[in-house]
């Protein structure tokens, strides 16, 4: 070997190594973190963020113990091990701690990416006049201005979950939690999600998050709309109007879907739900075989969320839907919140 090829290897190596090193010491909130999940007291990226926590668990990608993690200058106690053990974040064989929380590098993150990318396209390939329909019909129903969030919570993260998705029960249980938790190396530029209260729901991006109201007020409106189809507290009637999302005398003024109504919106919904759920199922076995995720039902869960985020873009870029512009800046105005949110009923369980 020259001298040449010597050096270029050494420089290979080093590039490596500095790679590895700062993909190890990259800071846990500059990633890309995505628990779906139910918790109590203590969620997922609780137990993360305590001490070292994120060293270890970027250190457990290789199997150790306790004693070659600190021979490897990783500070750490028996009792963090343990602590991370009962969080469901890492689990022992062979006498070796190792991760069990799915942690993807930059190349597999890139690699998974593209790979949802592909299959997003090909979705909407096959469904594109279907969600021109669901849009049209949308506007029939006087929804126009509930567009985006009905298309994304409603049909992408709402009815296609329960038909597609495993329950987060049958994705593993652990004492303060339940559910499936990962992280990417990098975060997405546009990342969408919906927190729903009951028969409530609303459309979020991180930074719309800076103006929403309290969650006692939307669990409060929720129960009063399951009790009675309107807000009967005049008190709470008067909070949620500011909002826009009633008006004073408590009559709901944002839009009520139902989802076990034979609908023109439910039947074009579930043809979309039906091409999607066919194309998961041809991608998952490749999906994890590239991913190395080796539980079927979270590899789904992976899979899916990062399909869905690039189905939205994509459905943006094509100019099917338009995100209201308070999920893309801090809105002051409090009634903006009205364009993000939607009720559900469901006349099959009445």
């Amino acid at each position: 070997m020259t001298k040449k090829h010597i050096l270029t290897l050494l420089a290979i190596l080093i590039c490596t190594f500095s790679h590895a090193q700062s993909d190890n010491l990259k800071p846990f909130k500059q990633w890309d973190a995505t628990a779906f999940c139910i918790f109590n007291v203590y969620h997922p990226h609780h137990f993360i963020r305590a001490d070292n926590n994120w060293e270890i668990l970027n250190a457990l990608r290789n199997p150790q113990t306790l004693a070659e993690l600190k021979a490897n200058g990783i500070n750490c106690t028996n009792s963090q091990l343990m602590f991370l053990n009962i969080g469901g974040l890492i689990s022992k064989a062979n006498g070796k701690w190792y991760t069990t929380m799915p942690i993807f590098d930059e190349q597999k993150t890139d690699t998974i990416r593209k790979m949802s990318r592909q299959i997003a396209e090909s979705i909407l390939k096959e469904t594109e006049t279907d969600f021109l329909l669901f849009l049209d019909v949308i506007r029939e129903n006087g929804f126009e201005r509930n567009a985006f969030s009905i298309t994304f919570s409603y049909l992408l993260d709402g009815q296609a979950w329960k038909i597609i998705m495993p329950d987060k029960d049958e994705l593993g249980t652990h004492p303060t939690w339940s559910g499936s938790n990962w992280v990417m190396f990098s975060p997405r530029e546009q990342k969408v999600g919906t927190n729903s209260y009951g028969c409530l729901h609303l459309t979020w991006t991180d930074i719309s998050r800076i103006s929403m109201p309290t969650q006692t007020l939307l669990s409060d409106f929720a129960k009063e709309y399951e009790a009675n189809q309107r807000v009967t507290d005049k008190q709470l009637a008067a909070q949620l109007s500011e909002w826009g999302l009633t008006d004073k005398d408590g009559n709901i003024i944002i839009p009520v879907i139902d989802e076990g109504a034979t609908s023109k919106l439910n039947n074009i919904s579930n043809r979309i739900i039906g091409k999607m759920n066919k194309e998961m199922d041809g991608s998952l076995l490749q999906f994890m075989q590239l991913s190395n995720v080796k539980n079927p039902k979270v590899a789904a869960v992976i899979l899916y969320h990062e399909m869905i985020w690039d189905m939205i873009d994509l459905l943006q870029e094509k100019g099917i839907v338009t995100m209201p512009t308070n999920l893309k800046m801090a809105s002051s105005e409090k009634t903006d919140l009205a364009k993000i949110t939607f009720l559900t009923t469901n006349s099959e369980q009445n």
